[in-house]
Parts: structure tokens; C-alpha cells; sequence
């Protein structure tokens, strides 16, 4: 194979059927010539790839799509999604509804801070910068939160983010 890739200086695959510690997986070879400052190849690239584990990782993600699309579209469940800075990425329609802040004003305006009373920003700083820097926090959060027409709710985050 090594010296066909060379020769014609095109890619080749093959797939083979191997045993493994776990049992028999079919693997995809990929031969590619790698041109120097020669016509001719001097180097081939080999890469490869399990299908079977590569089938299931991609069985997986749609299933973890589906649970994210169903979480972010569920009306009982608000969600936003913060960046490893604080920043607000997105947030679902049901939190709009709650906080009455378009996902546009959340990402681009003031973001969670905005909604926040003064006397409780540190608080829900710390808890936020604990749960990205991956420590669970160590008390629930409760805090009231102000909506755009200047209404407080109640805000209660009983599970943090992993």
C-alpha cells in the first residue's frame, strides 16, 4: 500500500477488521502522500480511525443533541449559558419569558449582572466563578433577580453546572 501511494502519489484507503481488547472493530486506514519541495512524495501519512467507536461517538452526540434541544426548548426549564468569563453566550425562551429579556439584551447588553441586585452581586459572582472553575458550590443559591419591568422573582439554582 505504502509503495502504491508513493508510486501514483494518491491517497488510499482500506479498511480492515481487527481484534482488540475489547473485541472486533473495523478500522479505516488512510495512506496520503505529503509533497516536499520534490514532485515526487517522500513522506506518506498514515491515519486512522476506529468506524465502530467513531459510529457510536456520533450516536452519542445526537442523543446529547436531542436532550439539549428538548432541556432548551422545555417551558419549565429556563437556561442560560455562560462563558468561562461570566459572559452570557445564549439563553432559552423560557428564561425570555421569565426575565423579559430578549437572548439578544442578555448576550449583548449588561448579562446576568444586570438582573442581579447590587447588594447580591458578589454572592452570585462567587457562586458562578466556583462552578466554572469546576468546584461545586458549597451553599444553594438564592437570590432574587429583577426583571425588565422591574419585578423581583426568586432565583434558586439547585443543581450546578459539571
Amino acid at each position: 500500500t505504502l509503495g502504491g501511494v508513493v508510486e501514483t502519489c494518491t491517497t488510499s484507503r482500506k479498511e480492515l477488521r481487527m481484534s482488540t481488547a475489547d473485541g472486533w472493530h473495523t478500522y479505516e486506514w488512510i495512506y496520503t502522500p505529503l509533497r516536499g519541495p520534490h514532485s515526487r512524495p517522500q513522506l506518506v501519512a498514515l491515519m486512522c480511525t476506529n468506524i465502530d467507536y467513531q459510529k457510536h461517538l456520533e450516536k452519542e452526540v445526537v442523543r446529547e443533541k436531542g436532550l439539549s434541544a428538548a432541556i432548551l426548548s422545555a417551558q419549565s426549564t429556563f437556561v442560560i449559558g455562560f462563558e468561562e468569563n461570566g459572559r452570557v453566550e445564549f439563553v432559552n425562551r423560557a428564561w425570555e419569558g421569565v426575565s423579559g429579556y430578549s437572548e439578544e439584551e442578555m448576550t449583548d447588553g449588561g448579562g446576568f449582572r444586570m438582573l442581579v441586585p447590587k447588594e447580591h452581586r458578589g454572592e452570585v459572582d462567587d457562586y458562578l466563578s466556583s462552578m466554572s472553575r469546576g468546584v461545586g458550590p458549597v451553599k444553594r443559591l438564592v437570590v432574587p433577580l429583577l426583571t425588565k419591568g422591574g419585578e423581583e422573582k426568586i432565583f434558586s439554582d439547585r443543581k450546578s453546572v459539571e
